[in-house]
């Protein structure tokens, strides 16, 4: 409970008008094993990454600075060898802690390692079998994702999946989701960025099958209504700007950069090897206003879901309680 209740400390100052992030995102590599139709990522593979040491000291800083939840992600983070070592020193801080990762390194040899040091592991599932496959650009991704739900599960892991919305995948989502929704302890969603236009009518849709689903299953699906509804102005190429960047949250680069949000990475507010993640806030906050003010804006669960949460969180409490007895309720 102690994370939780750090998290709620959190809440109360940042709701007393306080700059101190709820979240954290450390992508600890930009190498990924895919080759994702949509994504950019494993094509800057070459960015340097921290050595072990360096990386306990950006993860110890996270942990200095009070934010109580930490997300791994990359490229693909199982990539790093001692992922598990840097989620055990985000442990001793007392965070929580989760990772994103695309499954197919998952296997026996390593899943009760990360069940047991990750409280959260999101695997990414875009569409059905070949289908998933050709957009992660490898072939046997998706048996491989499914597999690691399996392993995972088996091991104790709270895993859930996250489902990238495309054009081409519009379509298959909700059944989708019924392929999987029994396997899995949540499900969320974000559509792809930049956004690709899609025709308002199907974004529509799609946000009415959501709700629908979220109502006739026990999967809990823990977004806030509003940004599932502010989906359709997003892929219809109407973005209606939330963002809370350095704020309520902020990510990090594989070389201990800090940058606004996952999404900037063209702005460098400091290093976390070097300097403390709370003088880099306090000196660069202006700075981060300015970006946030003239960005065109993203539709993402670490961004703009995590600014929504924080202001409907009644929903998101609802649907954590709702995951977490089912897992109890699926364990004993």
């Amino acid at each position: 409970m102690i994370p939780y209740i750090r998290m709620l400390a959190r809440y109360m100052e940042l709701k007393l008008k306080a700059w101190k992030p709820l979240a954290a995102f450390y992508n600890v590599t930009l190498r990924c094993n895919l080759r994702c139709s949509f994504c950019s990522v494993w094509r800057q593979s070459a960015c340097r990454e921290a050595n072990y040491e360096e990386a306990t000291r950006i993860v110890k800083n996270v942990g200095d600075a009070g934010i109580p939840s930490l997300g791994f992600s990359g490229g693909e983070p199982l990539l790093r060898l001692d992922i598990v070592k840097l989620a055990y020193e985000a442990k001793n801080y007392g965070m929580l802690t989760s990772i994103n990762t695309n499954g197919t390194l998952v296997n026996e040899g390593n899943a009760q390692k990360l069940s047991k040091v990750f409280d959260y592991i999101i695997i990414s599932i875009d569409d059905i079998g070949i289908l998933h496959d050709k957009v992660r650009g490898v072939d046997g991704a998706y048996d491989k994702a499914l597999k690691a739900i399996t392993i995972l599960k088996r091991h104790g892991a709270t895993v859930g999946v996250n489902t990238v919305v495309t054009r081409d995948n519009i379509w298959r989502i909700i059944e989708l989701w019924n392929n999987i929704s029994d396997k899995v302890d949540f499900l969320t969603i974000q559509p792809v960025n930049p956004p690709q236009i899609i025709d308002a009518k199907l974004a529509y849709r799609l946000a009415e099958e959501l709700h629908e689903f979220k109502k006739r299953t026990d999967t809990p699906v823990p977004l806030p209504k509003s940004y599932i509804d502010g989906m359709v102005s997003y892929m219809s190429g109407n973005i209606h700007k939330v963002c809370d960047a350095g704020r309520l949250y902020i990510s990090i680069q594989p070389d201990g950069a800090v940058i606004p949000c996952s999404t900037r990475d063209d702005v460098i507010l400091g290093n976390l090897i070097k300097e403390r993640l709370e003088m880099i806030i306090d000196r660069e906050r202006s700075m981060i206003m300015r970006i946030a003010e003239h960005c065109d804006g993203c539709w993402l669960t670490c961004t703009t879901g995590i600014s929504l949460t924080f202001r409907e969180p009644t929903e998101i409490i609802r649907s954590y309680w709702r995951m977490k007895s089912k897992i109890r309720t699926t364990t004993f």
